[in-house]
């Protein structure tokens, strides 16, 4: 996973490194994984694993190897973290979709776990927003192309519940309007919604605090909708140069998600300039209530693709209602989108009901306004039923 050139600047290196910290050689650099993927330079490091560039001794093409290398020094913690990983890896090659890194191998080699996914062009997204900004139409297609990676793993009953910019590798321009590719590189912490057993602990919280959903804080059940909020902080990330909670730090950012109403993109950027749409599609996103999200990543894909619309004619009234999870719009903004798109048409209003009064049931009424007067509210309702 190297970096390469986007546009007109150069990405930050992210080329392979031989020595650990402090110029400590790194054991694994030079060590041959099952008989067969010779690890030639570390790319990355996380809490429980070490990312290194390889290469297939057998065809030649360069991988990426995934070893695990537990940092935790508690000896409780080990085996939850050679379990977590395995199961990342199980998650992964059950999953084939363009926007999801292909694993082409994993196992045991000695005592070390590892797995081998296809090398990826590009750099992360952490990677590359340090030095660039993504315009406001990059922003909406990497998160356009989650959709479609996050649909396939739910699809397969998987949520993958750190969705955050050092988990996506992107390809192509985010500066500008040119091909673009996003890829999820990273299952560590996903739930299998049909695995009933618990690798997380009594009342343990896993994910990225910036990018967490209120049930995600609180420990309670989840969906595909909890990647749903995730995905609408990276769009506020993405837009608006932080995410909705981003000026908070430590438990402050988990009671934000659970209690405060995210900013408006007003409050952070006054003169932002993006069309209401945009906006109104990332608070839904950004819901408390899961019930009030998009229902699934086809409605959120749903909006996103009017949202692009409105990129491209701010003139146009892309104007969406989410009813019971479902995008409803206009007949008029329906006539300018793919008719394979499946946004629902404006629902009809109802037809108002008639107020008038017969002249017996003017005179039912002033006698109920009478007594009202005298006995009060609750006592007058009974006494309004009884003369109808």
């Amino acid at each position: 996973m190297s970096s390469a050139r986007l546009g007109p600047r150069q990405v930050p290196s992210c080329s392979p490194r031989r020595a650990g910290a402090r110029g400590r050689p790194d054991p694994f650099v030079g060590r041959l994984i099952s008989q067969r993927y010779r690890l030639i330079g570390r790319l990355a490091v996380t809490a429980m694993s070490r990312v290194y560039q390889g290469r297939d001794e057998e065809t030649g093409e360069r991988v990426a190897i995934k070893v695990l290398v537990v940092r935790d020094a508690r000896p409780e913690m080990a085996p939850l973290y050679r379990e977590r990983f395995m199961r990342e890896a199980d998650a992964l090659a059950r999953l084939s979709h363009r926007n999801i890194v292909r694993v082409l191998d994993h196992g045991v080699d000695g005592r070390v776990p590892f797995l081998v996914m296809e090398f990826l062009e590009g750099g992360t997204l952490r990677t590359l927003l340090r030095s660039f900004t993504p315009t406001s139409s990059a922003a909406l297609r990497m998160v356009e192309h989650l959709t479609h990676a996050l649909e396939a793993a739910h699809s397969a009953g998987i949520v993958h519940r750190d969705i955050k910019p050092s988990n996506l590798f992107v390809a192509g321009a985010i500066e500008g309007t040119g091909p673009l590719n996003v890829r999820l590189i990273d299952f560590g912490i996903a739930k299998d919604l049909e695995d009933r057993s618990d690798l997380t602990g009594q009342g343990s919280v896993l994910g990225t605090p910036w990018y967490m959903a209120p049930e995600q804080t609180l420990g309670d059940a989840i969906d595909g909708r909890t990647d749903i909020y995730a995905l609408g902080c990276l769009l506020f990330r993405l837009l608006m140069g932080r995410t909705p909670f981003g000026d908070r730090r430590g438990t402050g950012v988990l009671v934000a998600h659970v209690t405060k109403p995210p900013p408006t993109f007003g409050d952070v950027k006054p003169d932002h300039n993006l069309p209401p749409v945009i906006e109104w599609t990332v608070r839904r996103c950004l819901e408390k209530d899961a019930d009030d999200r998009f229902a699934n990543m086809e409605e959120l894909r749903n909006a996103i693709q009017v949202c692009r619309l409105a990129l491209e004619d701010p003139t146009l009234d892309t104007k969406l209602q989410l009813i019971d999870g479902c995008v409803v719009a206009s007949q008029a903004l329906l006539d300018h989108l793919d008719p394979d798109e499946s946004i629902t048409a404006e629902l009809p209003q109802p037809t108002p009901v008639s107020m008038s009064l017969d002249p017996l049931q003017m005179a039912m009424l002033v006698c109920f306004l009478g007594v009202a007067a005298m006995l009060g509210g609750a006592t007058a309702w009974v006494v309004w039923m009884s003369l109808l």
